[in-house]
């Protein structure tokens, strides 16, 4: 069974955004949104990482996607920069912080999403995202059982 990419997919509209993709690791996320028409900036701190998604997004003839060192507590783009910031399995390590620093480069009315990779539990990370306003649901990952997701649309000024 293979992970279904509608999970991240119909969370939001994507062709013409904006969209920073957050510890990218392998892009398995911001290549998918690429494929819809989004205009992505992978943030990885991992060099190789880096010089594999470059690489990936060459072969498949992604031409928006741009790739950039940075890690999730300093992400090198100014306030307001992003339509969506997404993060998935970076998020959690010093949730404060983190979510503070995606908040800040997304615009007013953007959205954040969160795909931590966290176990289905009611733990203290889950917590801290309900009470900042963020929308909890729940998807199967293949092989590694059930996961949660959060988003949250960001106020307009």
């Amino acid at each position: 069974m293979a992970w279904d990419s509608r999970e991240l997919t119909d969370m939001t509209v994507w062709p013409d955004k904006r969209v920073l993709d957050i510890g990218s690791g392998t892009g398995r996320l911001g290549s998918i949104v690429a494929e819809l028409g989004a205009r992505v900036y992978c943030v990885e701190p991992m060099a190789n990482l880096r010089h594999y998604l470059r690489s990936k997004s060459a072969t498949r003839g992604l031409v928006d996607v741009d790739v950039v060192d940075g890690l999730i507590t300093a992400i090198p783009f100014e306030v307001r920069f992003s339509d969506i910031t997404m993060g998935g399995h970076v998020f959690g390590d010093d949730p404060t912080p983190e979510l503070a620093e995606m908040e800040r480069v997304t615009r007013p009315g953007g959205m954040v999403i969160c795909c931590p990779g966290n176990d289905d539990q009611d733990n203290a990370r889950h917590q801290l995202l309900l009470a900042a306003g963020y929308d909890g649901s729940r998807f199967e990952e293949p092989r590694d059982g059930w996961k949660r997701r959060y988003g949250r649309t960001l106020p307009s000024d």
